[in-house]
């Protein structure tokens, strides 16, 4: 565990609102007791730390994909292993995780049409071997992203 203190905390906040800030605009953001170095110090830590991700997240709506769908899944825990590698692997997933106890998972996919979510819940994945049980629901409107999680203090 890394502990954050209210400078790493406003830094992390910054780069949410902006990932491409320069340190020089957060400096100015942060105040007069806080200098360029710093501020590029504490980035490189909390990389180094992989406390943050910097990444380019795709927005599948405006690339053509505006159907998302949430889908748990119920596997035979011998095979959870195997069906978490071959989810993962599948172009429209986007997402995968497993429950603890070893039987349950959850996917997100997304879709260019609702067609083609059901060809994926219908036809892909009975296929798969390990499978018992899946119920999708369609995200009609995502309210909060993953990437817009603010850490609580």
């Amino acid at each position: 565990m890394v502990a954050l203190d209210d400078l790493d905390y406003r830094i992390i906040k910054l780069l949410q609102e902006d990932p491409r800030m320069s340190s020089r605009r957060m400096t100015r953001r942060l105040g007069d007791d806080v200098s360029d170095r710093v501020v590029r110090y504490r980035i490189k830590r909390l990389l180094d730390k992989k406390v943050i991700i910097l990444q380019a997240n795709v927005n599948p709506q405006k690339i053509g994909y505006p159907v998302i769908a949430d889908i748990l899944i119920e596997v035979m825990p011998w095979k959870l292993s195997e069906t978490c590698a071959k989810l993962a692997a599948m172009p429209p997933v986007a997402y995968v995780s497993a429950a603890y106890e070893g039987r349950h998972l959850s996917i997100e996919v997304n879709a260019r049409t609702e067609g083609e979510l059901m060809t994926f819940v219908q036809g892909t994945l009975p296929r798969l071997e390990g499978i018992v049980n899946a119920r999708a629901m369609v995200v009609p409107h995502l309210i909060k992203d993953v990437a817009l999680w603010e850490i609580p203090r």
